[in-house]
């Protein structure tokens, strides 16, 4: 993308040099180096990808729309039609790997919830059946001890 908006400045300074220069040469010149700088600030080395944000805000402050940069490079010729072309290639491919991001964090974040309300639920039954089997023993150890107050007395069951 970078080597595509380079070839247009490269096709203005020979123009310019040979004192042929247009004005749709210049603007897509001008447009390349525009929008090479705003590509330079927005790239993230470390993910190896553009920050969307940050090229939607390159336009804004540069008073560009994405329509105004793709006329003016597209009447620089074929090489600012290619660079236009790797660049909304190069978005488009972006916006995919976010919505996959997305749809990767979106399903961690479902997996994450069903795992806390397991968790809940599967607590809520072990303290059911904690509560039933205190209660068993209790019965139990309430019947032993009924029996016993009974042979000590000497009472009968009744």
């Amino acid at each position: 993308m970078k080597q595509g908006l380079q070839d247009v400045v490269n096709q203005m300074n020979q123009a310019s040099k040979n004192h042929s220069l247009d004005e749709n040469l210049r603007k897509a010149g001008t447009a390349a180096q525009e929008l090479g700088k705003i590509l330079d600030n927005a790239w993230n080395s470390k993910l190896g990808q553009l920050n969307l944000d940050k090229v939607q805000q390159g336009l804004k402050n540069s008073k560009m729309s994405a329509e105004q940069l793709k006329n003016a490079l597209t009447q620089g010729g074929a090489a600012g039609q290619q660079a236009f072309n790797n660049f909304a290639t190069q978005v488009l491919n972006t916006n995919v790997q976010l919505r996959q991001s997305n749809k990767l964090l979106d399903s961690m974040a479902t997996s994450m919830a069903n795992t806390v309300k397991w968790g809940i639920t599967s607590s809520i039954f072990n303290n059911i059946t904690g509560s039933i089997q205190k209660a068993y023993y209790y019965a139990l150890d309430l019947d032993r001890s009924l029996t016993d107050i009974r042979i000590v007395t000497g009472d009968s069951a009744d």
